[in-house]
């Protein structure tokens, strides 16, 4: 279920939350080039080394992003011990910028999680998908308080929602409506 709308909305939030550093950043390293060599300006800027220079400069900013994101992944790690570094990384992704596709997912049929039981959305919760068979429902809790009941279909799980229980709907049958069957209201 791969839809290029989810991805470029996926990609346009992050551009928007790294692009404005990316920019204050490279303007600060073009004038810190600039300043270092004050000879002929004109000539300076024609040079490939100096655009070298200064696009070398954004590069403590991509290892300060690139280590926050370790360092969370970490964190979360020493907290949820059986999840994965790259389970980690995507989960923070996913939280902050939403999901560029379906995954990741869980599969609710006959009253119990039948695919992947192991994952990410089993151990600590969303953002993920479900899909809910027919004659089914869930549970859905997140930090022990019961957020909301969902029926068949494909609902989406916030960040750290998950699965608290699965219940089958069974109707009841056509001997069960009779007259004599039915419960008095009397």
């Amino acid at each position: 279920m791969f839809k290029i709308e989810r991805l470029t909305r996926f990609a346009r939030k992050v551009l928007w939350a790294v692009l404005p550093s990316l920019v204050v950043v490279l303007v600060l390293s073009f004038l810190t080039q600039v300043l270092a060599r004050p000879e002929d300006l004109h000539k300076l800027l024609g040079t490939w080394q100096f655009w070298l220079r200064v696009a070398l400069g954004i590069v403590p900013l991509l290892l300060a992003i690139l280590t926050a994101f370790l360092l969370a992944a970490r964190f979360l790690r020493a907290v949820y011990p059986r999840l994965r570094r790259l389970e980690a990384i995507k989960f923070l992704l996913f939280s902050r910028f939403g999901r560029p596709s379906f995954g990741p997912w869980m599969k609710i049929q006959g009253s119990k999680i039948t695919m992947p039981e192991n994952s990410v959305l089993t151990r600590i919760g969303g953002p993920g998908s479900l899909i809910v068979a027919g004659d089914n429902a869930v549970v859905l809790e997140r930090g022990g308080v019961f957020t909301s009941v969902q029926g068949p279909g494909f609902p989406q799980l916030g960040p750290f929602e998950r699965v608290y229980d699965c219940l089958l709907y069974t109707s009841p049958s056509p001997r069960d409506r009779t007259r004599n069957r039915m419960p008095s209201s009397a």
